[in-house]
């Protein structure tokens, strides 16, 4: 299964209310984080806060068959849920997913399993 793997950095001063959103959409926005992931054909998904001396990254993590198409689906969304959640990530990020990345995307280096 394809898979995607990024790091985005967390603005200064927008760590707790990216906690307090991560704290939503696994408490009473789950039901609508999920019916999300769904339509946009994630099939798992995993996200860390990666906490240096510099800076907190979120690491985002997710399976779905076509990676690309999640983001194509998200960015032109006018599903409330996820412009929502698009919304939500440009505040805590900077990084505007209503727009295609430049370059190219994350390259993955190794992979194992048994």
């Amino acid at each position: 299964m394809p898979i995607y793997c990024g790091a985005f950095p967390v603005l200064s001063g927008k760590r707790d209310a990216l906690m307090q959103f991560m704290k939503d959409i696994t408490g009473p926005m789950r039901k609508d984080f999920e019916r999300s992931q769904k339509h946009l054909g994630v099939k798992k998904l995993s996200w860390f806060l990666q906490t240096s001396v510099e800076a907190d990254w979120l690491l985002m993590y997710f399976e779905a068959n076509e990676v690309a198409r999640v983001f194509g689906d998200l960015a032109v969304s006018k599903d409330p849920f996820e412009v929502l959640m698009r919304n939500t990530m440009r505040e805590f990020t900077g990084m505007d997913f209503s727009i295609p990345p430049k370059g190219p995307p994350p390259a993955q280096l190794i992979a194992y399993g048994y």
